[in-house]
């Protein structure tokens, strides 16, 4: 088996151990879980990238692709933010949809951009 491979079956068979009590507890709340758990990990990401950017010696790509965009990334689903969005849409609640796009993808970017420079600092 190629290691990427190996890598994305490895996050197939974790992440639904992991994220299973966070998805439990969004069933039943606010959209606050997705929303603190993709800062972190955007986070998280940067701050990967960040130290291996800098490295002389960098690990494989295939493992930084794999732990970043597999494993990390495949918390952060898109797929749970544009469904919570539009929930907040047909339920009427167009300024909180709004509020909530907004602060994602602003305290995202700002998290991605704060691993970055701690990591590159390491």
């Amino acid at each position: 088996m190629m290691p990427g491979a190996a890598v994305l079956l490895l996050s197939a068979l974790v992440l639904p151990l992991v994220a299973g009590p966070f998805v439990e507890r969004r069933a039943s709340g606010p959209q606050l879980v997705l929303f603190s758990l993709g800062s972190l990990l955007a986070l998280a990401i940067g701050l990967v990238l960040g130290v291996v950017e800098g490295r002389a010696d960098p690990p494989p790509r295939w493992l930084t692709l794999g732990l970043t965009t597999g494993i990390l990334g495949g918390f952060t689903t898109f797929s749970a933010f544009a469904y919570d969005t539009v929930s907040h849409i047909e339920a009427g609640d167009a300024p909180l949809a709004l509020a909530y796009v907004l602060g994602t993808v602003v305290l995202g970017i700002a998290a991605a951009a704060g691993g970055l420079a701690l990591g590159r600092s390491l």
